[in-house]
């Protein structure tokens, strides 16, 4: 997934946890645009991190991708992309959560 996006040419930074993507999220210098967690992630759920960025960062968008199982885990106002989806999918996600129309 992350090389079709740089593919798309977003910047992209990868976390391996919510503990360190909240640290990059926190650094004054890192621009984050956008936040793309899988719902079953180490540690912390990718719905409790939604929730708790939209407590530090409201103004940040977040997309939620889930396997499927745990969809109904999910309480998080974040749009939720269930696996397998397609990449014009996930591109049409973010650009609606960016507040872009896709296609254009």
């Amino acid at each position: 997934m992350a090389a079709y996006l740089r593919e798309l040419g977003y910047r992209v930074s990868e976390m391996s946890s919510a503990q360190d993507a909240e640290a990059h999220i926190k650094q004054p210098l890192n621009q984050v645009d956008l936040v793309i967690a899988d719902v079953a992630m180490p540690g912390v759920s990718g719905d409790a991190f939604a929730s708790w960025l939209s407590i530090e960062r409201p103004e940040l968008p977040v997309i939620l991708i889930t396997g499927g199982q745990s969809d109904a885990l999910v309480s998080s106002s974040a749009p939720v992309l269930t696996k397998p989806f397609a990449m014009s999918e996930l591109a049409r996600a973010i650009l609606e959560r960016l507040g872009r129309r896709y296609g254009s």
